[in-house]
């Protein structure tokens, strides 16, 4: 358990400002490249990110260090030609304007899996729509659409069926919009085990806004046939004097899309 205490009243037993810490100096800009997962005594799993941009969030290297289990993952990005990136296996395309990502080829770890296709749409900088085409398909098989409100901060993920236009997963997000922080991480769960990604490439806009809940709901093929929903709670933030997330604790169920959403978890960052 951390123990957070506060100089500053009116933050409540939520959260904590630490004055003695400032993440950038006045005119830099700096992004999350290392985020670790403790339990009481130890870091159980890490993300070590090394930028080939950090303005961009375009990583040329993501270590996965997972204790426990005595494990370590590297993902590596190399350039195969003009705005198109190898991520280990993956193919990711990246808008030459904008520097986004706007398609993704995935290739599984097993025959059994499918090869995804994924084209991401958005809208003023903010991630509006995902389809996914399945082993070469020429029309989608899923659908993610995005709804954003307030401050353009994510609320509502849907995951559709297209050809019955079925709700397959759902998110909702609950934040606590009075302190404005930082862009740190991704909130994106409908990427389930593609989080990698998430840490390696650009998505667009970051949340900056302090999230309390997120609440994810499986559905079967009927939208009122809920099959499981999972709840993670976020409590006991420290932030730096200018508004970075130092530290976060995180209470409920660990799915592959939340995977740094996990235990308490400190977050380091790089800044240009």
């Amino acid at each position: 358990m951390l123990l957070i205490t506060s100089c500053k009243k009116e933050l409540s037993d939520y959260y904590a400002e630490n004055d003695d810490v400032r993440v950038a100096s006045d005119s830099s800009s700096c992004t999350p490249s290392g985020i670790f997962s403790k339990n009481l005594t130890q870091t159980e799993e890490s993300y070590t990110i090394d930028y080939d941009s950090i303005r961009y969030g375009f990583a040329k290297q993501l270590l996965f260090t997972s204790t426990p289990l005595s494990k370590n993952i590297t993902y590596i990005k190399t350039k195969w030609k003009d705005s198109v990136y190898l991520w280990n296996k993956d193919t990711v395309v990246v808008d030459k304007l904008t520097k986004l990502v706007k398609r993704m080829k995935i290739i599984p770890s097993s025959p059994k899996e499918y090869t995804l296709d994924i084209r991401m749409s958005y809208d003023s900088n903010y991630l509006s729509k995902r389809l996914i085409y399945l082993n070469g398909d020429t029309v989608p098989s899923f659908e993610s659409v995005y709804s954003y409100e307030g401050n353009r901060q994510l609320k509502k993920i849907e995951l559709r069926f297209v050809p019955d236009k079925s709700l397959v997963y759902e998110a909702i997000f609950e934040y606590d919009s009075q302190y404005l922080i930082k862009p740190w991480l991704y909130t994106f769960t409908d990427f389930f085990n593609l989080y990698s990604h998430l840490l390696g490439f650009n998505f667009g806009n970051r949340p900056v806004h302090l999230i309390k809940k997120i609440t994810q709901t499986f559905h079967s093929n009927y939208e009122s046939n809920a099959i499981g929903t999972h709840i993670i709670d976020f409590s006991r933030y420290k932030l730096s004097k200018d508004n970075y997330v130092l530290q976060y604790a995180c209470k409920g169920i660990r799915l592959n899309s939340t995977s740094y959403f996990y235990q308490n978890v400190e977050i380091k960052y790089t800044c240009k």
